[in-house]
This record gives structure tokens, C-alpha cells and sequence, in this order.
């Protein structure tokens, strides 16, 4: 059994007969076997009107509440999709549950691992080989991983 994760963007879910079509793909995949996990984005559009809204509504917001606001479009996404998959026998769950121990570890991760492959196409052209680069890689993927680790346990002793 593969784990397949499936990403959407707002095209694709634009309107419910698209989410329907979504619905069918991830059916396809759980039916060959496969555990899905399925990301969305908002439904084409809706980003661009919350953001008008909250616009709208004050110049100056706080940037937590925009956070909230702006979230909602991919919330409406994911819950409609849950529903069509249920209404299809399909088991669908949505998940939310990021903890401060989790989030704690994606922040160092992020922080050390090396985000870009083209730092590693520049090292390779400063050291003209491949040893250095391959080297910096492994370290600081282990190295993120690590500290990753590290930062969830000792953040989940707190919460």
C-alpha cells in the first residue's frame, strides 16, 4: 500500500461539481489501494475576495484575524470535499491538529534544512565537484532533522 498525497489548487475545486471531480480521483486511488491524504486550496477566487473583505473592512488589521479570515477559504474546500467523499462511502477526516510540538519542529526544520537546491548548484560550481555539496546536504538535512526532533520533544514537555 503507497501513501499518496494529492494537492488541488483552486481551479480545481472552483465549484462543487470540480470537488466532485476531485472526489472521484481520490476514490480511484483509495480503490487501487492507496491511503490518500488530499490537500486543498480555497475555491478559485475566494482567497482574492476575503482578502478584499478584510481590506474592506479596516486598512490596518491585525495580522492574526487576516490569518483567520484568509484561512476560511481553504476550510469551506476541505470540509465540502470531506462531504462529497462521505457521500461516496468513503471515509474522509479533516485534519487540524498541529501541535506547539509539531510546529516547533517544522520552524527548525525550515530554519536548517537546506531549502533550495540552487545554493547547492552554487556550491557545486565554487568547489567545481560534487563532494562538498553532497556533504553539505546530508549534514544539514540530518542536522534539521535532528534538531527537529529535539525541539518537538522538549516544546511538548511544555504543552
Amino acid at each position: 500500500m503507497a501513501v499518496v498525497v494529492m494537492k488541488f489548487g483552486g481551479t480545481s475545486v472552483a465549484n462543487v461539481e470540480r470537488i466532485r471531480n476531485v472526489a472521484r480521483h481520490v476514490k480511484r486511488e483509495v480503490d487501487a489501494g492507496n491511503k490518500v491524504c488530499v490537500v486543498v486550496s480555497a475555491m478559485s477566487g475566494v482567497t482574492n475576495q476575503l482578502v478584499a473583505w478584510v481590506r474592506e473592512a479596516a486598512v490596518l488589521h491585525d495580522a492574526r484575524e487576516y490569518d483567520t479570515v484568509v484561512a476560511t477559504g481553504e476550510q469551506v474546500t476541505s470540509g465540502l470535499l470531506a462531504i462529497v467523499l462521505q457521500s461516496m462511502g468513503l471515509q474522509a477526516a479533516l485534519r487540524h491538529d498541529l501541535t506547539p510540538g509539531g510546529a516547533a519542529a517544522l520552524l527548525v526544520f525550515f530554519a536548517f534544512a537546506m531549502q533550495c537546491m540552487s545554493t547547492v548548484a552554487v556550491v557545486r560550481r565554487e568547489t567545481a565537484g560534487w563532494r562538498w555539496p553532497v556533504i553539505q546536504f546530508a549534514y544539514m538535512t540530518v542536522f534539521a532533522y535532528v534538531f527537529a526532533f529535539l525541539a518537538n520533544r522538549i516544546v511538548s514537555l511544555w504543552f
